[in-house]
């Protein structure tokens, strides 16, 4: 096999040690590929991790970390949701944005043979985020079909998940009501995305 630095998404890693590096170096970046590993990471995953990050707005063209990516660092997630979190926070939806990343980041909350298109009308992840929260806060508003596409082990990982998260991120969990967000309600970072 091959080492698992080269097989893996370098996003996170990279993300994380160049904020320490700034930390302990703050005269001036240090490039990721400098560092001694003991088996290199390839040049491919490396490019695309810098990439990535750069379109998030965590690093410089220099690879120096950014305010937004030493937020990111922060989160023990893929930068990637990170960003969503921080998005949600700065149009104060925080906690709707940490269940949504915990749906994004644990995978289905729907049975396998569930996961039709035909099953539900909205976007995955609404109705999802919907279903979760109506589950959560009172079963009565489950048709008898709702109630038995959820996986229930699933809904568990996903509720210690986004508890988690909302622990991390310093917030009460109030009773959740997910509704529909405009382009308009976006974030101009957002709006860039959705364009």
């Amino acid at each position: 096999d091959k080492p698992e630095i080269q097989r893996i998404d370098l996003t996170q890693v990279m993300l994380e040690m160049m904020v320490a590096a700034k930390k302990i170096f703050p005269q001036g970046a240090v490039a990721f590929e400098s560092f001694e590993w003991m088996d290199p990471p390839n040049e491919e995953s490396t490019s695309a991790a810098r990439k990535l990050l750069m379109e998030l707005g965590a690093l410089t063209a220099d690879g120096m970390p950014t305010e937004m990516g030493e937020r990111l660092s922060k989160w023990p997630l893929h930068p990637r949701l990170g960003r969503i979190l921080e998005e949600s926070k700065s149009t104060g939806r925080l906690q709707a944005g940490c269940l949504l990343v915990s749906l994004l980041n644990e995978g289905f909350l729907l049975k396998r043979s569930v996961q039709e298109a035909t099953v539900h009308t909205d976007c995955d992840l609404h109705y999802q985020a919907q279903l979760y929260t109506d589950h959560k806060e009172t079963e009565k508003k489950l048709t008898r079909a709702q109630r038995e596409s959820i996986d229930v082990q699933q809904f568990k990982r996903i509720e210690r998940s986004f508890e988690s998260l909302c622990h991390l991120a310093h917030i009460r969990k109030n009773p959740l009501t997910i509704e529909s967000v405009t382009t308009q309600e976006c974030s101009p970072y957002a709006r860039e995305l959705l364009a």
